[in-house]
C-alpha cells in the first residue's frame, strides 16, 4: 500500500498539532484527518487486503481499537506486511500507547528501512515515552528522508525543546517548520516552549497564543502560555490558563514534569515551582511510558 507514508504523514500532522508527545500530544479521535483509500490490488489477490482497507478505515474514523483488531488480523495472515505495522503504530501513538507504537514502528523499519513516515512514527513514539534525545535523533533521520514535511521539523523541534538543550537549533528547527507551513498551531506551540526555556517570556507568550488562536483544544499550548505569564508577573493570567489546560487534560502538568520544564519538587512538594503556580493533586500521567495493557 504505496499510501501509507502519506497516510502516516497526515495522521503526525495531526498529532503535532495537539503537541505532546507526540506528540508530542496527539489528536483525539475526532480529529483524525481523511486519508487515501488503498489502491486496487487485483492484479494479485491478496489475503490481507480486506483487513488492512478495515484498519485504514478505522483510523479515519477514529476507531483506534477497531484499527488495531484489523491491523493485527493482516499481521496474522502475512507476518510481513509492512502497511500493517505503520497503520497499527499509529493507532496506538493516537491512544498514548507509546511502547506499542515504538515496537510497530521499528518492525516496519526492519522491513522499509527508508520509509520516512514509520522513522517519524518511530521518532513520535519515543518522544511520547519522553525519550527526547532519541527522539532527536530519529527525527533527524526523517527531515534528511522528506526534507519538505513540516510536520517532522516540528517532531524534532518539539522533542529537542523537550531535551532542554541546543535550543537555538531548536528555535531553527521550528522556523523550517512555519516556513513550509506559515501560522500552523503545532510549531507555534512548540516554538512558544523553545521561547519558555530560553526565558523570553514575552516571545513565548505571543506564540502561544498564536497557536490557540490556530488550534484552541491544545493543552500544552493553554499550560505552557500560563507558566510563561506566571513567569512575566502575569499571576491572573497564568493561573487562568492552567486551569483551563487542566480542565482540558488532567495530567498535562506531568507533561511538563517529563520534560523538566517543571521541576519533580514542583509536581510533588509544590518547591520550586513558577511564583504564583496553583496546586494540583493530579497523579500519575500517559505521559509517562504507556502500559501495554491500557
Amino acid at each position: 500500500m504505496k499510501h501509507s507514508s502519506t497516510l502516516a504523514a497526515l495522521l503526525l500532522s495531526a498529532s503535532m498539532a495537539m503537541a505532546q508527545p507526540l506528540l508530542t500530544s496527539l489528536p483525539s479521535k475526532q480529529d483524525a484527518k481523511p486519508a487515501p483509500q488503498l489502491e486496487d490490488r487485483a492484479a494479485k489477490p491478496n489475503p490481507g487486503a480486506f483487513p488492512l482497507l478495515e484498519c485504514l478505515n478505522g483510523l479515519v474514523r477514529g476507531d483506534t481499537a477497531g484499527a488495531e483488531k484489523a491491523c493485527s488480523a493482516a499481521l496474522m495472515l502475512d507476518a510481513r506486511e509492512h502497511d500493517a505495522y505503520t497503520l497499527r503504530g499509529y493507532a496506538y501513538l493516537i491512544d498514548h500507547r507509546f511502547e506499542l507504537a515504538e515496537a510497530d514502528f521499528q518492525a516496519a523499519l526492519r522491513l522499509k528501512p527508508g520509509d520516512h513516515g514509520d522513522r517519524a512514527g518511530y521518532a513520535q513514539s519515543l518522544s511520547g515515552q519522553g525519550r527526547f534525545q532519541e527522539a532527536v535523533a530519529q527525527y533527524r533521520k526523517a527531515v534528511v528522508l522528506a526534507p519538505d514535511r513540516a510536520p517532522y521539523w516540528n517532531g524534532l523541534c518539539w522533542a529537542r525543546a523537550g531535551t532542554g538543550q541546543q535550543l537555538g537549533q531548536a528555535l531553527r528547527e521550528c522556523n523550517r517548520a512555519l516556513s513550509l507551513q506559515p501560522g500552523v498551531a503545532a510549531p507555534l506551540n512548540s516554538r512558544g516552549l523553545v521561547y519558555l526555556r530560553l526565558k523570553k517570556f514575552d516571545r513565548s507568550i505571543a506564540d502561544y497564543t498564536a497557536s490557540l488562536q490556530a488550534g484552541p483544544l491544545q493543552a500544552s499550548a493553554r499550560f505552557g502560555r500560563g507558566l510563561a505569564r506566571l513567569y512575566a508577573g502575569e499571576a491572573a493570567k497564568g493561573s487562568a490558563d492552567i486551569a483551563e489546560a487542566r480542565r482540558l487534560d488532567a495530567e498535562i502538568d506531568r507533561l511538563f514534569g517529563l520534560m523538566g520544564v517543571l521541576p519533580s519538587q514542583c509536581l510533588q512538594t509544590q518547591i520550586g515551582c513558577p511564583p504564583g503556580f496553583p496546586a494540583n493533586g493530579s497523579r500519575g500521567s500517559t505521559y509517562f511510558v504507556a502500559k501495554s495493557g491500557q
